[in-house]
């Protein structure tokens, strides 16, 4: 894990912490939480001031790792705004999600504007679980109830799924159950029957077959969230991973940077702590 950049330690330590319980993950939340603290009041000050230099160096960082990921760069280059305001509530949520405690207040007219550019159909179709992200946390966090609109937008673009927006549409439905779970935090079988569980559930052979590894893991997980052991599709899931394990670790198929391949490997875990049904309650951090 120390050869992972800070943000990809945190995202790994928040994970198998909330999971497992173990004190070395606990431990280095914590020691991250500060660092985090200042990144979201940094980006916070540069949400209404001058913010392009900053985007354009976030823009340079953007990978294209699958054919789904040219609709993000294509979203960032027309509205790298984006990129700060995503950054901005990524650091803000985990804060939260940890701390329970309240960030910097944002203005009203900041909160419309953020609100609005989220849920334009091109951003929800571009970067579909990054929109959900934002907008369990402007619901949560700054109690804007936006999670409802960004559902609806999703349904509006059920009927117009080309090749390249399909693993962004389902990645927004994943993350819609992971939010409702506080993030691992809990299972929701009250979510057994909703459309989002329903839509996984009926498109999960469609899924299995794509070569997006990270979206089959979620799809397992977030079913999982709910109760439900999609028993065949986890049995291809195994041999999936299996196949691809290197004795290791899970690589990447395109890239040989471990940061890139820290998503799926954490998500691997979760998966199999999940299938033993265990999630530890120890945040948020006294």
């Amino acid at each position: 894990m120390a050869s992972l950049r800070w943000e990809k330690q945190l995202h790994y330590a928040e994970r198998l912490g909330k999971i497992t319980g173990q004190k070395k993950y606990l431990d280095q939340v914590e020691r991250l939480i500060p660092q985090q603290m200042h990144e979201a009041k940094r980006l916070c000050a540069l949400l209404t001031s001058d913010w392009s230099q900053e985007a354009k160096v976030l823009l340079a960082s953007v990978k294209v790792l699958k054919p789904a990921d040219k609709l993000k760069i294509e979203l960032y280059k027309s509205d790298p705004y984006l990129l700060i305001v995503f950054r901005f509530l990524w650091f803000v949520y985990n804060s939260w999600l940890v701390t329970q405690k309240d960030p910097a207040p944002l203005a009203d007219d900041l909160l419309e504007t953020i609100s609005q550019k989220l849920l334009k159909k091109e951003t929800v179709r571009a970067v579909s679980s990054r929109v959900a992200n934002s907008c369990y946390a402007l619901e949560k966090v700054y109690n804007v109830p936006l999670v409802e609109s960004y559902l609806n937008t999703v349904n509006l673009l059920k009927s117009s799924r080309k090749p390249d927006e399909i693993t962004n549409w389902y990645y927004g439905l994943t993350h819609v159950l992971i939010n409702e779970s506080g993030y691992y935090q809990r299972f929701i079988p009250e979510y057994q029957n909703r459309q989002v569980t329903k839509l996984l559930i009926k498109d999960s052979p469609r899924i299995i077959q794509t070569e997006n590894i990270d979206l089959a893991l979620e799809t397992a997980i977030s079913t999982r969230l709910t109760g439900i052991s999609l028993n065949a599709y986890e049995t291809k899931l195994k041999k999936r991973l299996l196949s691809k394990y290197n004795g290791i670790y899970i690589p990447h198929e395109v890239s040989t940077n471990i940061n890139d391949t820290e998503h799926r490997n954490v998500l691997t875990l979760i998966w199999i702590f999940l299938k033993e049904k265990q999630i530890k309650h120890f945040y948020p951090l006294s």
